[in-house]
Parts: C-alpha cells; sequence; structure tokens
C-alpha cells in the first residue's frame, strides 16, 4: 500500500526530488535529441510524424483495453481528435491545434484534478505522490512503461500543433515547383486541353 498523503508531506527535500525527477527528464529529452542528429536519423517529415504519432496511440489503447477497458477511455478523444493534426493540409491554426491537444488530455486532466481533490494534494503534493508510486514499486514496470508512451505522444502531439501549416492549394515539391493532382471530377476528357489534332478536323 502507498503511503498515505499525511506520512510523507511535500516539504522542502520532496521538492528537491521532484525537480530532480524533472530535470532528469529534461537532460534525457535533450540527449536523446544529441543522438538522433549523431546518427543522422533527421527529422521526420510532418505528416509521416502525425501518423506514426496516432498510430502508437491507437496501439496503446489498443492493449490497455486488454488490461483495463476503463483507461483505455482516456485515449478515445485523442484518438479522434487528433486526426487533423496527422495531414499538414487538413490541420487547423496553431491556437486550434493546440486546443484540440488540449482536449484530447482533458479526460486524463480531469481524472488527475479529482483524485488530487479527493486526497487534499496541490500540483506540488501530486508531482511528489506520482514519485513515491514509481519509486515504491506500486506502479510496475509495464505499466511505467505505458505512461511514458502516453505522455510521449502528447509530447509528439504538441510539436505537430506548433508546426506551421503548409498551404491547402499545393505542396510544394523540393525544387519549389507546386504539385497539384486532379482527380476524376476534374478531368473533362482528352478535348479538355484544347481539342486533338483529329476532332480539329471535324
Amino acid at each position: 500500500m502507498p503511503a498515505p498523503p499525511g506520512a510523507l508531506p511535500f516539504d522542502a527535500t520532496a521538492a528537491t526530488a521532484v525537480v530532480a525527477v524533472v530535470l532528469t527528464f529534461a537532460l534525457a529529452w535533450l540527449l536523446w535529441a544529441a543522438l538522433v542528429r549523431r546518427l543522422g536519423w533527421g527529422v521526420p517529415a510532418s505528416q509521416a510524424a502525425g501518423v506514426s504519432m496516432l498510430l502508437v496511440v491507437l496501439a496503446l489503447a489498443a492493449f490497455t483495453w486488454v488490461g483495463n477497458p476503463f483507461t483505455a477511455l482516456l485515449a478515445l478523444p485523442a484518438l479522434h481528435l487528433w486526426l487533423a493534426l496527422a495531414s499538414p493540409q487538413l490541420r487547423p491554426s496553431r491556437a486550434g491545434s493546440l486546443a484540440l491537444v488540449a482536449l484530447g488530455v482533458l479526460p486524463l486532466a480531469l481524472l488527475m484534478l479529482f483524485y488530487a481533490h479527493e486526497l487534499g494534494l496541490g500540483v506540488g503534493g501530486l508531482a511528489w505522490t506520482a514519485v513515491l508510486l514509481l519509486a515504491g514499486g506500486h506502479v510496475g514496470l509495464g505499466s511505467a512503461f505505458l505512461w511514458s508512451v502516453g505522455f510521449g505522444c502528447v509530447a509528439a502531439a504538441i510539436m505537430l500543433a506548433l508546426q506551421p501549416r503548409r498551404n491547402r492549394a499545393g505542396a510544394q515539391a523540393p525544387g519549389g515547383i507546386e504539385v497539384t493532382i486532379r482527380g476524376p471530377m476534374s478531368y473533362a476528357g482528352p478535348g479538355s486541353l484544347g481539342g486533338t489534332e483529329s476532332a480539329l478536323r471535324l
């Protein structure tokens, strides 16, 4: 059983531990970016990154549903709302994209606020309780891994939301040439370009 909130209060020592954990995650993030640059992996295209992020969220929700269907419900808003983030042409403005990210994590945020209110915890106390649950082994390795993947998807969604939108009229090729695709409804037959030679003789 985890320790009750009053047994280990959020004091200066607890605040130092929470800050150390946050700095460790920040350092790992910076080192990962440096490792990606050194290996020459490069940054994936915006559309590929969006589809990959959605696939990871879908796999995470499906895997969680096997163990706890109620927990998997937390990922359903993100699966639906973040579809607009995957396509650069359909992505709304930066403010609208960030709003979609916020709405996607809203169920999780409300759940955390509910438990914080019931236990009488503030923001620092909630973070300290999470550290105690992880350090005390009350959250298993598999669950910790799934939560890490979930928060990684949230970070990926935020980075996608901060990227500028592409032009809806047509994509730009690497050489600066506009690439357009004509669908079946826009095709009017061989004579749509001014007529063929045999047709003009008639």
